[in-house]
């Protein structure tokens, strides 16, 4: 349809509309010298001292992510913690250090590379996935141990290109201004993916991105997996409205959604202050919005001619969707 602008395909992680100019994200290259000038007991005190580090950062990174995608997406930090806890990975990276007389950086990568190439050789897609999680551990270690700590940020909104991303460099991007990101590696079924879905992020991997794309008007399109770089105007006012519809309906089943747990929350306290007959005095004596609920809940109920609650050694009928409510165990 749009062949007047240049566009990169790959395959889509969530289906969304964003805009916005690409930024170019190159994770920094730990040099690791594979010859150490220390002791071995003193690189492995280093080794000991980053891995320590390292899972502070896991816990703090788990704290945050559970707010944002909830226990059991941020579990994948809780595992990579305890990949720092298993011995056959912390002997391997030991080992090196004592007979290669390695730093503790080169230790890191090489059983890093190690590891993941295990995985990656795997059948299982999923077991291939969590290559990445293992890079991510040894890139973590790595980062700790040079000082070279990063996460990719810029001062406007932006859709980011990277060769691949981490959990943990996913988690940290600036919601409120990443509007997208498209990865060269990556599959729909790592982690990262996993996020980037409940997060509600467009995304795309497998894409061809070039470096030199940096700094250009993009839009990604989930729905039909492309890049368009540099859209023609036309195209861009199409995706605007688009995203703009999908802003509106999401924020129709959010709207949807707090009401319906708002009326569950209701009729609760409703049963349990009836129950305890501590709950009946006039309806004019009613906030606006909960008399509003309630004439909404209970319109037809016969408990609640004339005064709100007005018999206290009668329980409400509960309406059809009050009994869902109870059933589900809200009520």
């Amino acid at each position: 349809m749009w062949t007047d602008v240049k566009a990169a395909a790959g395959k889509s992680i969530w289906d969304g509309i964003a805009i916005g100019r690409l930024r170019w994200f190159q994770k920094r290259e730990v040099q690791a010298q594979s010859i150490s000038g220390l002791a071995p007991e003193e690189e492995l005190e280093r080794f000991e001292q980053a891995r320590a580090r390292a899972q502070a950062q896991l816990r703090s990174l788990y704290e945050s992510a559970v707010g944002e995608v909830g226990e059991d997406n941020a579990a994948i930090f809780e595992i990579h913690q305890m990949m720092l806890e298993d011995e056959d990975f912390l002997d391997a990276v030991r080992s090196v250090i004592r007979t290669q007389g390695g730093t503790a950086e080169h230790a890191v990568q090489v059983t890093g590379e190690n590891f993941a190439a295990a995985f990656a050789a795997m059948e299982d897609t999923y077991m291939q996935a969590r290559a990445a999680d293992v890079r991510d551990v040894a890139h973590r270690l790595q980062a700790v141990l040079s000082g070279a700590e990063e996460k990719p940020d810029w001062d406007e909104p932006f859709i980011l290109m990277a060769d691949d991303l981490s959990p943990s460099e996913t988690v940290q991007l600036d919601k409120r201004k990443l509007r997208g990101f498209v990865t060269r590696g990556g599959s729909t079924n790592s982690h990262t993916a996993i996020l980037a879905r409940t997060m509600g992020i467009p995304a795309l991997v497998g894409v061809e991105a070039d470096p030199a794309w940096d700094g250009r008007m993009a839009v990604l399109d989930g729905y039909n997996q492309c890049l368009y770089v540099d859209p023609a105007p036309s195209l861009l006012a199409a995706m605007e409205t688009k995203r703009r519809s999908d802003a509106e309906q999401a924020f129709r089943k959010f709207f949807i959604k707090s009401v319906d747990i708002g009326t569950a929350f209701l009729c609760r306290l409703i049963v349990f202050l009836r129950h305890h007959r501590i709950f009946f005095f006039p309806e004019a004596a009613l906030p606006d919005p909960v008399f509003a609920f309630k004439q909404r809940i209970f319109r037809r109920s016969p408990s609640f001619s004339g005064g709100f609650l007005k018999f206290p050694d009668q329980l409400p009928r509960v309406p059809a969707h009050g009994k869902a409510y109870m059933k589900a165990g809200l009520l």
